[in-house]
């Protein structure tokens, strides 16, 4: 994704980042419009949707449908159960509580972890998701931090979307305490691992969150880090945006930190409004 890193600190075993993106939610072919309305897609499944009614795969599994299939019906008819923010807005929760902002500040999430601190998201927890305009329970996400020599850790990811104009955001305050918790929520660890391990059965990242699930049911907490993320709108991103999390960043331990703070540069209800519906188009 289009970020450009502002800075980038080691503090031993945590890294902290400050980033910024342009935006102009006029042009469709925005970067970092595209490559969201992407994230989006792919979070729900568009890709392996398709591929499953590809006609050379079906002529390996029922060569009597192989090629009988509108893929471009199928992508449309996928689409139809994105998130709604047309749906949204004809409700009584406040912008800032509208999943398709809430949704679209996790996918920039993503895409900067990627950028700053080498994260990555094999697998997506909207996929279990029935209702597309209804938030998913747990962690914001999940990724791997796969590091040469070392072992690879869970990443938990807790996500705040501010249009809050002070430094720090008082939003960061509730981050901190959300990723003091979180590598000791035990039944949420569980699910991560475990949704990931099936998503992932037969690779080399499933063994090894085979490996950590079952450290998890000696007792054991796996290696994890936790990201959390502020995703500004309009004003800078700035590192003591993190400043709050950073005061307690030893109570994260045994994970270690990655952080990040980014500014996208336009307002995070008409971004996440704006990315829903290019998402959804046919």
């Amino acid at each position: 994704m289009p970020f450009v890193i502002q800075e980038n600190e080691i503090d031993g075993e945590h890294r902290w980042a400050v980033a910024t993106c342009g935006c102009d939610l006029t042009d469709d072919g925005d970067a970092l419009l595209q490559a969201t309305v992407t994230l989006v897609r792919e979070a729900y499944g568009e890709n392996e949707l398709l591929a499953a009614a590809d006609p050379d795969f079906l002529a390996n599994v029922d060569p009597l449908v192989a090629g009988t299939f509108d893929l471009d019906a199928i992508r449309s008819g996928f689409r139809l159960g994105l998130p709604d923010p047309e749906k949204e807005n004809l409700t009584k929760k406040q912008p800032w509580l509208r999943n398709y902002r809430s949704e679209t500040t996790e996918m920039v999430a993503r895409g900067v972890l990627k950028t700053a601190h080498h994260v990555d998201f094999p697998s997506h927890p909207q996929r279990g998701k029935a209702n597309a305009n209804q938030p998913f329970l747990g962690f914001d996400g999940w990724g791997l931090l796969s590091l040469e020599g070392t072992a690879a850790k869970l990443v938990l990811v807790q996500v705040k979307g501010t249009d809050d104009t002070a430094c720090p955001p008082s939003e960061a305050r509730k981050l901190a305490q959300e990723c003091k918790d979180v590598p000791r929520d035990l039944g949420k660890l569980a699910r991560a691992i475990s949704v990931l391990a099936v998503n992932l059965k037969g690779t080399k990242e499933g063994v090894t969150l085979l490996q950590m699930l079952e450290q998890l049911g000696k007792g054991i907490l796996p290696p994890m880090a936790v990201a959390p993320v502020i995703i500004r709108g309009i004003t800078p991103a700035n590192g003591d945006d993190l400043q709050p999390i950073r005061q307690v960043v030893g109570e994260f331990l045994p994970a270690c930190a990655r952080g990040v703070t980014v500014s996208i540069n336009v307002a995070l209800t008409e971004f996440g409004e704006r990315v829903m519906t290019l998402a959804r188009a046919a």
